[in-house]
């Protein structure tokens, strides 16, 4: 059997978050294994009660994917290079893990939806996770090239910047306003900011004077 590919991981992902809300059968196999996945090089098994996935980052190597779930309020270290992947979990206790992101000090980057928070976590086993902003409805996260923090304002309909210094705020600026309902965040390799909204079904591109350009309206 060969090393998973990231793209089969993140198909088996997105597989246990469509069902998240469905009965499956958990009562036989290894304790916090669901026994209808297959143990093979195409899927990874989350921990029990990890039934949803809103968030994943794979490190620079592609070595270890880092997956955000809320239904357990934990992140998980998924290693790509055994076989079948494993997933340990790296921090727990973060209310709704949504976006997640590395940031230029080798630390990863996340959005506790539900409790209206920025946190910053090294990538060790016990790290504390430390609040780098409070931002309610924060959502999706990147950085820009720049090393500032871009966070989906989800409830104001806001792209927010963040000046960091340490992991912690410093400052903020409204980057763009006006996005309906901002879920994910993302920059090309120009440095041109994309954002979906999720509410309206749009694919925005933010300009650098905060102007928006809907690039694609209808999708679901």
């Amino acid at each position: 059997m060969t090393r998973a590919t990231m793209a089969s991981v993140v198909v088996a992902l997105l597989g246990l978050s469509a069902c998240g809300g469905g009965d499956r059968n958990r009562d036989s196999g290894p304790p916090g294994i669901d026994a209808n996945i297959p143990a093979n090089d195409a899927f990874v098994a989350l921990p029990r009660g990890a039934t949803q996935v809103w968030g994943m980052v794979p490190d620079a190597a592609n070595e270890h994917l880092y997956v955000g779930s809320p239904s357990t309020g934990a992140i998980y270290d998924v290693d790509l290079t055994a076989v079948p992947p494993t997933a340990t979990t790296l921090v727990s206790g973060v209310g709704g893990p949504n976006g997640l992101t590395l940031g230029p000090d080798g630390a990863l980057y996340f959005s506790d939806f539900s409790g209206g928070r920025v946190m910053r976590v090294e990538l060790t086993a016990g790290a504390t996770p430390t609040v780098v902003a409070s931002l309610r409805s924060a959502n999706g996260v990147a950085f820009d090239d720049a090393g500032r923090l871009l966070v989906c304002n989800y409830g104001s309909g806001e792209l927010v910047r963040l000046t960091l210094a340490g992991g912690v705020e410093m400052s903020r600026e409204i980057a763009a306003s006006g996005l309906g309902s901002p879920d994910g965040v993302a920059l090309d390799r120009d440095g041109t900011l994309y954002v979906t909204d999720n509410g309206g079904g749009r694919l925005l591109r933010v300009e650098a004077d905060g102007s928006v350009t809907p690039l694609l309206t209808g999708v679901s």
